[in-house]
């Protein structure tokens, strides 16, 4: 396994996402997947997703809204995967750093692609910072 110390760094933000992924289930009328890539634990056409949010990763969990890891000639995969790169760089740092990033760069400075924890992955090549 690539990088054990990160994704042991990473595990209690991992947790979380395995709870998100995970509770939905038994209540989806979706049929969803599960496979292990993107070094990411990946649930596909996972419920809790909708209109333009394609992907969300939390810890080294992935959900996907479809049932590939493209969606619209786009690589989701790739993206959310250098998110579970920045989790095993932060740790349980990784969620409140997303949380307060995203509400300063959405909600107030009304520019979520500067937001730093963004920057990477939607670079060219992908990258997690």
């Amino acid at each position: 396994m690539k990088n054990l110390a990160g994704k042991i760094w990473a595990l209690p933000t991992t947790f979380i996402g395995l709870a998100v992924a995970v509770l939905p289930l038994p209540f989806s009328s979706k049929r969803i997947r599960i496979k292990i890539g993107h070094n990411a634990i990946c649930f596909y056409n996972h419920p809790f997703l909708s209109g333009s949010a394609c992907g969300l990763t939390i810890g080294n969990v992935i959900l996907f809204q479809h049932d590939s890891d493209h969606f619209m000639g786009v690589d989701i995969a790739e993206h959310e995967k250098q998110h579970t790169l920045q989790a095993e760089i932060l740790g349980i740092f990784y969620l409140p750093a997303h949380i307060l990033c995203l509400i300063w760069y959405m909600l107030i400075k009304k520019k979520p692609l500067e937001n730093p924890l963004e920057r990477g992955p939607y670079s060219n090549p992908p990258r997690p910072f």
